[in-house]
C-alpha cells in the first residue's frame, strides 16, 4: 500500500501546483453558484412571504397618513413610500409587486361616500402582470385598513359631526323611494351623530364605541406547519449544491480522459514497468481524485456557509433511507433497532468494474490507431 500512497501524494502535489485546475475546480463553481443564487432570489428570511408594495400618497390629510401607517404595520406587506413615477418604474422593473396610489381627494370624499355612496374616490392599484395574486392580496389588506381608518374618522371628532350633518341634509333634500325609508335613514344618521358626540365628550379609555373604527370581527393566527429548519428558502443552497456536484463530475471525467491520454502517449506503460499492478495504479487514481473532489467540495461549501448563509441539514438515518429507496442498501428491523446492509453487491467490486471498463476502452482506442507500427512507442496490448 505504500506504493499506492506514494502515487496518491504525487497526484495531490501535481494538483497543488496546477493553478488552472485549482481555479477551475474551486473558484469558478463559487462564482457561478453565487450568480445563479442571486438571480433566483438569494437568501430569503422567514419574512420572505411579505408582498413588496409601493405606496403613493397624494393626500396630505391625516386620514390618508393613518391608512399608510396601518399598511406599514401589516406583517404581510413590505411598504415603501414613493412618488407616482418611481412607483411605476418599480412595478415595471419587477422590484415591487403592487403600487397603491391614494388620490388627493380621498379624505374629503371617502367619509362622506361611506353614508351617501356618491362621489367615491378612486384608489389605483398598479399591478405587475405576473403577480396578479399579490395584487388581490394587497387590495384585500388595503380595504381592511382603509375601512377601519375611514370608519374611525366618520364616527369620531368634529369632522365626523360635519360629515354626518351633511349626510342628513342630503337625505332631506332628495326624495327617497318612500317617506318611511327617508325617515328611517334620517333617524339612523341622527343616532350615529348622538353616539359620536357622546363618545367625543367621554374620557373613558375603555370606551368600546365606534370611535375606534370598524375592525375585523376576528383575529388570524398563522401557524407554520413543517420543519422549522426548512422554513427559510435560500436559493444559494440549490446553486452551490448543484454546481459542486457538477464540477466534481467534470473532475471525474477529466481523470478518465487523463488515463486515456497516459495510455496513448505510452506513459501508462512506463508506470506499468514498475512493480505495480493495474489495480494499484487505478486505486491510486481513484483515491487521489476522490481527495481532490473532497477538497473542492469542502472549500466551496465553506464559502457558501460563511458568505451566503447556506445551512446543511439532514441526518445519517435520512441519508440511509435515501439509499434504501434507491436500492443501494436494504434494512431489517430487529426489535427497536434498524439494521442496514449493502444490497447492491456490485459496489464491492467497484474497482474491478472500473479496471475492466478502462481496459476495454483503451483497447477500443488502440484499435483505431491502425497497425502495430503506427502506435506510439511502448503501446502494446495488455496480455
Amino acid at each position: 500500500m505504500s506504493a499506492v500512497w506514494a502515487l496518491v501524494r504525487n497526484e495531490l502535489r501535481l494538483y497543488r501546483h496546477d493553478r488552472r485546475a485549482v481555479i477551475v475546480g474551486v473558484l469558478v463553481p463559487i462564482l457561478i453558484s453565487a450568480f445563479f443564487g442571486y438571480i433566483f432570489g438569494g437568501a430569503r428570511q422567514s419574512d420572505s412571504g411579505r408582498v413588496a408594495v409601493a405606496v403613493v400618497n397624494e393626500d396630505p390629510a391625516p386620514l390618508a397618513a393613518a391608512i399608510v401607517a396601518a399598511l406599514k404595520t401589516d406583517t404581510a406587506l413590505e411598504v415603501a413610500l414613493v412618488d407616482r413615477s418611481e412607483a411605476e418604474r418599480l412595478v415595471r422593473r419587477g422590484k415591487v409587486h403592487v403600487a397603491v396610489v391614494i388620490p388627493a381627494n380621498l379624505s374629503a370624499q371617502a367619509t362622506r361616500a361611506l353614508f351617501t355612496a356618491r362621489d367615491r374616490p378612486s384608489v389605483e392599484f398598479l399591478i405587475d402582470a405576473s403577480e396578479r395574486m399579490s395584487g388581490q392580496v394587497v387590495q384585500g389588506l388595503f380595504a381592511e385598513h382603509a375601512m377601519q381608518e375611514i370608519s374611525k374618522d366618520a364616527f369620531s371628532g368634529a369632522h365626523s359631526t360635519a360629515v354626518l350633518q351633511q349626510a342628513i341634509a342630503a337625505f332631506e333634500s332628495r326624495g327617497a323611494s318612500s317617506e318611511t325609508e327617508r325617515e328611517d335613514l334620517h333617524l339612523l344618521l341622527e343616532a350615529i351623530d348622538r353616539l359620536n358626540r357622546h363618545e367625543t365628550a367621554s374620557s373613558d379609555p375603555d370606551n368600546l364605541g365606534l370611535s375606534r373604527g370598524l375592525a375585523m370581527p376576528y383575529e388570524v393566527a398563522t401557524l407554520a406547519v413543517g420543519d422549522p429548519a426548512r422554513a427559510d428558502y435560500n436559493s444559494y443552497a440549490h446553486s452551490f449544491a448543484g454546481m459542486s456536484v457538477q464540477f466534481i463530475l467534470f473532475g471525474g471525467i477529466d481523470a478518465g480522459v487523463l488515463l486515456l491520454l497516459l495510455r496513448e502517449r505510452g506513459i501508462w506503460q512506463r508506470l506499468r514497468s514498475a512493480p505495480l499492478s493495474r489495480s494499484q495504479l487505478l486505486l491510486a487514481r481513484v483515491i487521489a481524485t476522490s481527495l481532490i473532489s473532497l477538497f473542492q467540495f469542502a472549500v466551496i461549501f465553506t464559502v457558501a456557509i460563511l458568505v451566503f448563509r447556506v445551512r446543511i441539514g439532514g441526518s445519517v438515518p435520512g441519508f440511509l433511507a435515501v439509499l434504501r429507496e434507491a436500492g443501494v442498501v436494504e434494512s431489517e428491523r430487529r426489535g427497536t433497532n434498524l439494521y442496514y446492509s449493502l444490497k447492491m453487491k456490485c459496489v464491492a467490486g467497484f474497482l474491478s468494474c472500473v479496471e475492466v471498463f478502462t481496459l476495454d476502452r483503451l483497447k477500443e482506442q488502440s484499435s483505431l490507431l491502425g497497425p502495430e507500427g503506427a502506435r506510439p512507442e511502448g503501446a502494446r496490448d495488455e496480455g
